[in-house]
């Protein structure tokens, strides 16, 4: 399958089903831009583009789209923000939702010490 030249992916899922390693692959492999959101600054290509974030999904999309043309978004999201996910795939992002054992996942994100 090819990858599109323009796109910005969600990945999202249960902790420690290693999507952060899936995002540093697209990254590596294939010349996506990697935003880990729960990394600020550091996970950050374009840190200055947080308080963006923080006020206008809308606005965040495109200017994601303005500085990139490929795009992944490493974001463990609470169920809380369920609205923000909805707002960024209205704007054309794709959620890929990342499942597995919970049990196994849990003990595999204790054994690492929690949100890297």
């Amino acid at each position: 399958m090819a990858v599109p030249k323009k796109i910005i992916i969600l990945l999202s899922g249960i902790p420690a089903t290693r999507k952060s390693t899936f995002a540093k692959y697209l990254a590596g492999k294939h010349g996506f831009a990697h935003y880990d959101l729960e990394c600020y600054p550091r996970g950050w290509p374009h840190p200055e583009l947080k308080e963006i974030w923080d006020s206008d999904h809308a606005a965040f999309v495109s200017h994601l789209h303005h500085n990139h043309d490929r795009v992944v978004l490493d974001w463990g999201f609470p169920t809380s923000c369920y609205s923000w996910v909805k707002e960024l795939t209205d704007r054309g992002v794709r959620l890929i939702w990342f499942r597995g054992d919970l049990a196994r996942a849990r003990e595999s994100f204790l054994l690492r010490g929690g949100i890297d």
